[in-house]
């Protein structure tokens, strides 16, 4: 009985272990996304909600960009110094071994703030959402 019990429990963690070896590795997706136009399109989730600030109205505005509309977006070498902000990644969910969402918000010192929005769907990482509020001067 505790032979079986141990065999189980192996084949258990074997099966968690699988699954998450086969999980697209974040570093590895956002580096590729953010060179390849081509790589970048296919690994978008469209209809894109894009947000933007009406600042007129002073409120949020949501386009639904469909993927003949969609334009490369171009994210700057986050290896190289950004003179006017700072950027950063964060998981945005709560789970407590791997990340099912992540962020990248990049913010400047005047007038920048944007979020590029990921998901893992079926073990590969998506663009779902991207939200720009920076300031057109």
């Amino acid at each position: 009985m505790r032979l079986k019990c141990t065999i189980v429990f192996f084949v258990f963690i074997f099966s968690i272990y699988a699954s998450y070896s086969q999980i697209e590795d974040f570093s590895i997706f956002f580096r590729k996304f953010s060179k390849d136009s081509i790589f970048q399109k296919e690994r978008v989730v469209f209809p894109i909600p894009q947000i933007s600030w009406d600042y007129e109205k002073d409120d949020e505005k949501t386009v639904l960009v469909q993927k003949d509309d969609y334009h490369y977006q171009r994210i700057f070498n986050l290896n190289s110094e950004c003179a006017d902000g700072f950027y950063f990644f964060y998981p945005n969910n709560d789970t407590l071994f791997f990340y099912t969402d992540m962020v990248l918000q990049i913010s400047g010192i005047t007038d920048m703030y944007v979020k590029y929005y990921f998901k893992l769907i079926d073990n590969k990482w998506f663009l779902v959402k991207y939200l720009d509020y920076d300031l057109d001067l």
